[in-house]
C-alpha cells in the first residue's frame, strides 16, 4: 500500500514537473485553435480551477511553515517582498513597455503596466510549490499584495501611464 502512494506520488511529481510545458502547450493550441479552449470561459470553471490549485497548495502548507517567514532573521522578508512587488515590478514593467511596447500599441504597453503593477497570485504560488520555493512566504505576499493593490494598482498604474496618449481614470 505504502508503495502505491509512492508511486502515485512520482507520476504526480512528473506532472508537476511539467507545469510549463502544459502552458506552453495550452498557449500554442489558444493560439492556433482558440476555440478548443473556450470552454474554460463558460460557467465557473476557471473559479473550481484556481480553488482546486489553492487547496492543493494549502495542504502542503502547516502553521511552522508560516511562522518561520517571521522567524528572528527573517521578519523583514514580508515587506522587502511587497515592496519589490509595488517598487520593482511596475517600473520594469514601465520602462519595458514604454521602449518596446507605446511605440507599437499604446494598449500593449497598458496591459503589460497594468499586469506589472498587479503582484501576487495563485499562479505565482504555484510556481513558488513547483521550484521548490518558500510557498508560506509567496502566500503571505500575495495576501499582503491583495489587500494593498486596491489602493496601489490604480496610484501606481496612472503615475506610470498617465503623461502618454494613452487616458487612464486614478478614481478606477
Amino acid at each position: 500500500d505504502d508503495d502505491g502512494l509512492n508511486k502515485v506520488d512520482r507520476i504526480l511529481s512528473k506532472l508537476t514537473s511539467g507545469f510549463p510545458l502544459w502552458v506552453i502547450g495550452a498557449a500554442v493550441l489558444a493560439l492556433v485553435k482558440p476555440g478548443t479552449l473556450a470552454w474554460v470561459n463558460k460557467g465557473q470553471i476557471i473559479e473550481l480551477m484556481l480553488a482546486f490549485v489553492m487547496i492543493g497548495m494549502g495542504m502542503t502548507l502547516e502553521k511552522k511553515d508560516f511562522t518561520a517567514v517571521f522567524a528572528d532573521n527573517n521578519w523583514s522578508a514580508v515587506p522587502f517582498g511587497v515592496l519589490c512587488q509595488f517598487g520593482i515590478m511596475p517600473i520594469a514593467a514601465g520602462l519595458v513597455g514604454r521602449a518596446f511596447l507605446l511605440p507599437l500599441d499604446p494598449s500593449l504597453y497598458l496591459g503589460l503596466v497594468l499586469v506589472g503593477c498587479s503582484p501576487g497570485g495563485t499562479a505565482s504560488n504555484l510556481v513558488s510549490l513547483i521550484a521548490g520555493a518558500n510557498v508560506a512566504l509567496s502566500v503571505l505576499l500575495t495576501a499582503c499584495s491583495t489587500f494593498l493593490a486596491a489602493a496601489l494598482t490604480p496610484i501606481l498604474v496612472k503615475s506610470l501611464v498617465g503623461g502618454t496618449t494613452i487616458m487612464v481614470s486614478g478614481k478606477a
